[in-house]
């Protein structure tokens, strides 16, 4: 990921995305660059950042990012303010109404937001499992050490390992891909048909 002081090669404009010979680019550079060497519609701007609030109340203010990716269309929606904090992504095909993408990624964000998977105890005043589930995202805390994000919030694998506590109980681990497809993306339409 670029820093925050990285600039667009072309406008000067913060920029995110390294593209190799071009240097770093804004997103709207990188979308008209893909809109030129695909044939794809330029890309709407995105809309202004938008409030979530958590069940115990808490405001979250996350900004979105409209994108071309190699693969479609790419929604983001990252929680602002913080350092790792709420981050979903979605994906339309590459010619679908961009609007399918960000509907999407709204819909999921305030549906995680929405709900927490870890409580506090009234017992310990630590974090708990909610009920039997918990979700989250996998981070680098630092060049050494992994970590996890539940509910907005950074959680050490043992900080997570307490909340769950369960002696005895099975446990299922399944790791997701960290974008989400718009129900009609069919993936044949970017790859072809896979396999014999």
């Amino acid at each position: 990921m670029a820093t925050e002081s990285a600039k667009c090669s072309r406008c000067g404009q913060p920029a995110r995305i390294h593209l190799n010979p071009v240097g770093m680019l804004c997103d709207a550079c990188w979308n008209s660059w893909m809109c030129d060497r695909t044939g794809r519609d330029p890309l709407p701007s995105p809309p202004p950042p938008e409030m979530f609030v958590d069940p115990d109340g808490r405001p979250h203010v996350l900004a979105y990012r409209l994108t071309h990716g190699a693969t479609g269309i790419e929604a983001d929606l990252t929680e602002v303010g913080v350092e790792e904090g709420y981050e979903f992504r979605s994906l339309a095909a590459p010619y679908a109404d961009p609007q399918r993408a960000l509907d999407h990624v709204r819909e999921t964000a305030r549906r995680e937001i929405g709900r927490h998977y870890l409580e506090r105890s009234p017992f310990s005043g630590k974090p708990t499992i909610a009920d039997r589930e918990v979700r989250g995202r996998i981070i680098w805390r630092s060049p050494d050490e992994m970590a996890v994000v539940v509910d907005g919030r950074q959680l050490t694998w043992d900080e997570l390992g307490q909340a769950i506590q369960n002696e005895g109980w099975n446990f299922t681990i399944t790791l997701d891909e960290p974008i989400a497809m718009v129900d009609d993306y069919d993936p044949t339409l970017v790859f072809g048909e896979i396999g014999p």
